[in-house]
């Protein structure tokens, strides 16, 4: 299913408003109807600019939503809640009281009693809203942090100010009431499975071999998080996986997938420094991305651009971090390099093609169709070729020589033996041939030592995978230092071709096999995330 949203509205006990917030391009909230307030009374989470600490000041986009105005809408929302149960009780008490004694009902008296009891308690639960956000957005300011320490605190303090007039001891009550009454909420908000949904194996081999079914959630350790996953990137890998072609690396999960997005629900130790509850991130993992909840290293794990949702974050860690990995730290590449980007309309084509780009090269690439070059056209490629149509290795000598290189400085491909060939025949002196997959074959028999020595070609092959998470945590910091604002000011630009819900991973794997992905492919585990 494609990631468009319709213009249905939800409705609430707070009022309605648009499933789809057109400013961010994001849902406007987790659940329809009537949602359960969340930590400082924030209604929708979800709008709010996920790079930053929650409590934010509304940024003047027609529409957006910011963290004050969410606040004051939900001590609204209180005050009206408050009115109706107030009105509901003085009613009650109203029709009792003149039974017992008038021995009939008398309607003045009732509508005393109605607008009394109403006002009081929407007074009161209005007063709680306020003191209870007020101490949550100063206590957000004052730590920089939004997590449940946060909730707790805001939940003793307004318990303690409440009744202060009580009283030493009517002040102790109010805030015992308020802490375990927000300890309550934060073990049920926060609190993590035993068990959780993946998508399992029965064997390797075709697409049928896929289901959903229970596994335990993974066990953290102190340099690691764990994310509960909005949604997860599919990669060629996995489909190899599948087949039993990829193995993960020792001691990694045999659950297949390398990148999510999500929320951070746990935290290790030594990741305490970096990470809090509540994050909303996209992880870069050696597997488990197909599941409710995936561990990653406290080190591959990145906060999502503001302005990206959650769909479109779970296809940047593999795709990127890969693209960025095999073109700027193996490739080198530079401002006026010229740069072969092979399967031009895949996930990591699509990035490889921005990226290079992004550092200044001129960029050609190969594909399958004619729908695919006007797409790698449009994403910035100087030249794309269809390689099923005429010599295209002549093309490309002939687009090299309109630049006054003899070839190619870079060639970046993952089709291996059936392009060992040409990939020698278009690269010029001095240049870089970075190799991340294999697949037509791994074999390299038409490979000539001769024409390397002679061009003075480096030959590099690399797999991200498996790489250590030290080198892991280097390549992201190094990303984010170099290329992560590029999400920012429109420079590179997440294209998610197609979604579908985790029930429907084997049509995600078809339509991969099919070849015919321009963009990255993403499933959606929470629903309302698309």
């Amino acid at each position: 299913m494609d990631t468009k949203d319709s213009n249905k509205r939800s409705f609430s006990l707070f009022g309605n408003y648009n499933l789809h917030e057109p400013a961010m391009n994001v849902p406007v909230h987790s659940t329809p109807g009537t949602n359960a307030l969340s930590p400082y009374l924030n209604f929708d989470p979800t709008v709010l600019n996920p790079s930053k600490s929650q409590f934010i000041l509304p940024e003047g986009q027609k529409e957006r939503r910011g963290r004050l105005e969410l606040m004051f809408f939900t001590i609204g929302g209180s005050v009206i809640a408050g009115s109706a149960v107030g009105s509901a009780s003085g009613l009650y008490r109203g029709l009792r009281e003149t039974r017992e004694l008038t021995g009939s009902v008398r309607t003045s008296s009732i509508i005393n009693y109605v607008s009394r009891q109403g006002a009081t308690t929407a007074s009161a639960m209005g007063t709680i809203a306020l003191i209870y956000s007020l101490f949550g957005t100063g206590i957000s300011w004052a730590r920089d942090v939004d997590d449940e320490l946060n909730t707790v605190a805001s939940g003793g303090l307004t318990g303690l100010l409440y009744r202060s007039t009580a009283g030493w001891k009517g002040a102790v009550r109010g805030s015992l009431f308020g802490l375990g009454l927000s300890s309550i909420y934060v073990k049920k908000t926060m609190s993590v499975p035993e068990k959780m949904r993946a998508v399992l194996l029965k064997g390797f081999g075709d697409r049928d071999n896929l289901y959903i079914g229970e596994t335990d959630v993974p066990k953290i350790k102190d340099d690691e998080i764990l994310v509960k996953v909005h949604a997860f990137g599919v990669n060629r890998a996995d489909t190899m996986q599948r087949k039993g072609q990829y193995p993960p690396p020792p001691g990694v999960t045999d659950i297949i997938g390398l990148e999510a997005s999500g929320e951070i629900v746990l935290v290790g130790d030594k990741a305490k420094e970096q990470w809090n509850n509540g994050d909303k991130v996209m992880v870069l993992v050696a597997g488990g991305g197909y599941a409710e909840y995936v561990l990653a290293h406290m080190g591959c794990v990145m906060k999502i651009p503001e302005g990206i949702s959650m769909i479109d974050a779970a296809g940047i860690p593999e795709t990127f971090l890969t693209a960025y990995q095999g073109l700027r730290l193996i490739g080198n590449i530079k401002k006026g390099d010229i740069a072969l980007i092979h399967a031009g309309a895949s996930g990591v084509g699509t990035a490889a093609i921005q990226l290079a780009k992004f550092f200044g090269a001129k960029v050609a690439t190969t594909v399958g169709s004619n729908e695919k070059i006007a797409y790698c056209k449009k994403i910035g490629a100087d030249t794309a070729i269809n390689y099923k149509h005429g010599p295209w290795v002549k093309t490309l000598q002939e687009f090299t020589r309109e630049w006054n290189k003899p070839g190619f400085d870079i060639v970046y491909e993952s089709i291996g033996k059936d392009y060992v060939e040409a990939n020698q025949e278009v690269l010029g002196v001095d240049s870089r041939w970075i190799v991340y997959s294999c697949q037509s074959g791994t074999e390299a028999d038409k490979l000539s030592l001769s024409t390397l020595m002679r061009k003075r070609i480096t030959l590099s092959g690399t797999v991200l995978r498996a790489r250590s998470a030290d080198y892991k945590t280097n390549l992201v910091k190094c990303f984010q230092n170099e290329a992560i604002n590029g999400f920012l000011n429109g420079k590179l630009k997440v294209i998610t071709d197609k979604t579908w819900p985790m029930e429907q991973i084997a049509d995600a794997h078809k339509y991969m096999e099919d070849n015919l992905t321009m963009g990255k492919l993403v499933v959606t585990i929470i629903q309302d995330e698309q």
